[in-house]
């Protein structure tokens, strides 16, 4: 298996409730399993969300003065059709900005085939930054919540 060089300096930990029940789909064999052709997105939901903000905290990219977003209306629209268009499409976000008005946006859904594949969550996540897109990512979760850059290489090892 190859290993990924990843931005992860400190790791945020999630509640073990919320852990557990991510983690309920069950272990399978990781050899002979094909990656998916197709990927499928889950539903938006409170899991997802605190996944999405477990990840990004433990990245460090958010500075710990910026704000958290919580009312896409206080965003430009460039970056509310941005979130409805994931939103339209099963995903979740999470948004920060600072006094500088810099913006760290995250748009993304669980992967259901990858993630049953890997036997651990595993979210799609677009970033967002006041300029563009500079980041697609997938990421899974270990069992200790140590978030993990990964892709469809990984699902085959």
């Amino acid at each position: 298996m190859r290993q990924h060089q990843s931005p992860i300096c400190e790791t945020q930990l999630i509640p073990s409730a919320l852990l557990h029940a991510i983690l309920r789909t069950p272990v399978l064999p990781r050899h002979r399993v094909k990656a998916p052709r197709r990927t499928t997105v889950l539903e938006p939901s409170h899991h997802i969300e605190g996944l999405l903000e477990s990840l990004v905290r433990s990245i460090n990219i958010v500075p710990a003065e910026a704000r958290a977003v919580t009312d896409r209306s206080d965003l430009s629209l460039p970056l509310q059709r941005i979130i409805n268009k994931g939103t339209n499409v099963g995903m979740s976000w999470k948004c920060w900005t600072d006094k500088d008005l810099h913006v760290w946006l995250f748009v993304g859904g669980m992967l259901l085939g990858l993630s049953r594949q890997m036997g651990s969550p595993v979210l799609q996540v677009r970033q967002y930054r006041e300029r563009g897109l500079p980041d697609t990512a997938n990421w899974v979760i270990d069992r200790q919540a140590n978030w993990r850059r990964c892709d469809a290489h990984d699902a085959e090892a």
